[in-house]
């Protein structure tokens, strides 16, 4: 979509796109960085209403800057941070809904909290690996995590009393589907079907029949591409 709509505004045929992530569908990007070559006149401001105004409401470039002719946004990213965010209470907002997993019953997030650790590190991560998934080998490189918790979300100058839970996961690549498997395995932990030294036990196994399911894919966001 997005690289019909370059071609639209710089009446280029050939235009390439290359993105920097791919996402499952369902799962949001704050972050996402794309790069293409165009011979195009138009001003890096122009071109980028120009663009929006050829997108669904649900796309919009935020930023176009001049890189380097060798730059590849996937290639070239040493980095990339995922959040998760769980809504912990009975009946979230609306507006909210699409952008959350909706858990009703209480989590233990300090339980989870300490699992959360066990992925830190370079490491087979066969176990939250989906089937399916195109790469080479499961060892990947996980070198931040971070769990959170607040009582309220502002929205528009208005507070809710939400319960939210939010999983920050920074890595130089991932597998298919591991941070929401990841987090489906720590849903457990948080609900006490798991301990927190399970998800060690099951890394170690490399199985994927002992991590927990694949969490939904309406709480996951790319927020961020380290360069």
């Amino acid at each position: 979509m997005l690289q019909l709509a370059v071609s639209a505004v710089t009446q280029e045929q050939r235009v390439c796109v290359t993105g920097a992530s791919r996402t499952d569908a369902g799962v949001h990007a704050l972050g996402q960085v794309a790069g293409f070559k165009t011979r195009s006149v138009l001003s890096n401001p122009v071109l980028c209403r120009a663009i929006n105004a050829h997108l669904p409401k649900d796309i919009r470039v935020r930023r176009i800057e001049e890189a380097p002719d060798e730059f590849n946004p996937r290639f070239d990213a040493k980095g990339k941070t995922y959040v998760y965010v769980i809504a912990n209470t009975g009946e979230p907002p609306f507006f909210i809904r699409p952008y959350v997993w909706s858990i009703r019953l209480p989590l233990n997030y300090e339980a989870m909290e300490q699992g959360l650790c066990s992925v830190v590190g370079e490491m087979d991560f066969s176990a939250f690996r989906a089937s399916g998934c195109g790469a080479k080998h499961p060892v990947r490189t996980i070198s931040q995590v971070e769990l959170a918790f607040t009582k309220s979300l502002d929205f528009m100058t208005i507070p809710y009393e939400i319960p939210l839970i939010t999983i920050r996961i920074t890595g130089q690549s991932f597998l298919r589907h591991m941070v929401r498997n990841i987090v489906g395995t720590l849903v457990q932990v948080g609900q006490g079907r798991l301990q927190p030294d399970d998800i060690g036990r099951i890394l170690a196994q490399r199985d994927r029949r002992l991590a927990g399911p694949t969490a939904p894919a309406s709480g996951l966001f790319l927020e961020k591409i380290t360069y």
